[in-house]
């Protein structure tokens, strides 16, 4: 089983104005690049790691290790704009392959 990251908070030095930082690692981000996320305080710092550890927890590693947090984000995207039309998204995946075929 894989390593979950510890996501956990570093003081940083040389930022002017934040103290600490979380970073969320390329294969968690939604973007699909790492993340770095600054802080105040250690407290806000904390918070926000394990907001996103409860949401690793409850939702998973690249959902199961079927699909990025990018690819659920598109998906989801791509849900939203055919739901006016009760179409299937695997029905319009399909369609779209035969007719490149």
């Amino acid at each position: 089983m894989a390593n979950t990251p510890s996501l956990k908070p570093t003081k940083i030095n040389w930022a002017p104005k934040s103290e600490w930082k979380v970073e969320i690692p390329e294969s968690l981000s939604p973007t699909g690049r790492r993340r770095r996320y600054f802080f105040n305080t250690k407290e806000e710092a904390q918070l926000f790691a394990r907001q996103q550890k409860s949401g690793l927890r409850l939702y998973g590693v690249h959902g199961g290790g079927l699909l990025s947090p990018s690819v659920k984000e598109q998906a989801a995207m791509a849900l939203e704009a055919i739901k006016p039309f009760g179409v299937p998204l695997a029905r319009v995946v399909a369609d779209w392959i035969e007719k490149r075929l």
